[in-house]
């Protein structure tokens, strides 16, 4: 029997550490304090109803002194404090670690408030204000005045701005890319004419198996100039050559335009001949084959552009 007294007057814990044995005797002394303020309470009450003061006609009016909300705040945080200090003296270290940081949230959190309700005063003063009040700058000076005096409206036009610039920029951006591929659908159509001037099957030679079964057993310089270059038709030109040449394919037609062109310069103005360096002569280019053609045709074509051709046989016509 005595053991179960024991146990039962043992205070139970929770958790790894319990609150000591000063908790126990708090909690009776307070219990206690809280029957004698309501037996005070009580017999206070039975005081009141027994006894009923009259007003005294003569008795003078005292003065009333006004409080004030802020006073009545400093007030009430005096008696808050006063009455935190007299109670902190019954607790432990523990319980007053906890109630100083709760106070310490608690203040914090009603500083917040405070400076929330003050700032949302201050946009709504500046709304009743209206729109009148708010007059765009014109100069720089006036802007930077302007956003000085009005940070959120300035702040928000900052960011409509550079919205709307960001939409421009990606349309132009958007045209921009559109004209370059005109420009270089542009070129490349106009580098294919000039290869098809020189070669009229060039469009079959490219849809051709034995020319590109050709191309593969050529050097690297030979494929780079018919599947990597863009912008030098002259090679695509000079590759198309030497597979004609290799497979013995007729260069009549681009022999004899080389002699209309040696015509058409004929027709013109005599053009001095430096006789001291190597010239090719218009009879000379008759005479040779299509392979001797092809092997010179870079110089003859340079000779009749530096005016070093001699046209032997048009001039006795």
């Amino acid at each position: 029997m005595a053991t179960e007294m024991v146990k039962e007057n043992t205070p139970r814990t929770a958790g790894y550490v319990d609150r000591g044995a000063n908790y126990q005797r708090k909690q009776e002394k307070l219990k206690q304090e809280e029957e004698e303020l309501q037996r005070l309470m009580e017999a206070q009450g039975k005081e009141q109803e027994d006894v009923v003061e009259e007003p005294s006609i003569d008795e003078e009016e005292e003065d009333v002194e006004i409080e004030t909300p802020a006073d009545k705040k400093k007030r009430k945080e005096k008696e808050d404090t006063k009455q935190e200090d007299e109670s902190d003296e019954e607790l432990s270290a523990e319980e007053k670690s906890f109630k100083k940081r709760y106070g310490d949230l608690r203040r914090h959190s009603q500083k917040k408030q405070e400076e929330l309700t003050k700032r949302i005063e201050e946009l709504e003063s500046k709304l009743k204000d209206g729109p009148q009040s708010v007059r765009p700058p014109k100069s720089d000076e006036d802007i930077e005045a302007w956003a000085r005096k009005y940070p959120d409206v300035a702040s928000i036009v900052e960011t409509i701005a550079e919205k709307k610039a960001a939409e421009r920029f990606k349309d132009a951006e958007s045209r921009l890319k559109e004209l370059d591929s005109a420009r270089e659908e542009a070129t490349r159509t106009k580098a294919e004419n000039s290869i098809r001037k020189a070669h009229p099957d060039f469009d079959t030679l490219r849809d051709s198996d034995e020319f590109h079964n050709w191309a593969e057993e050529q050097p690297k310089w030979v494929q780079d100039a018919l599947y990597e270059n863009m912008d030098d038709p002259a090679s695509v030109v000079r590759v198309i050559d030497l597979y004609k040449v290799d497979n013995k394919i007729d260069l009549g037609e681009r022999k004899s335009k080389a002699k209309e062109a040696a015509k058409a310069v004929s027709k013109g103005k005599p053009t001095k001949i430096d006789t001291e360096e190597v010239l090719f002569k218009e009879s000379d280019v008759k005479k040779m084959s299509d392979k001797e053609f092809e092997e010179s045709y870079e110089q003859i074509q340079k000779a009749m552009a530096e005016g070093k051709f001699v046209y032997d046989l048009s001039q006795r016509r």
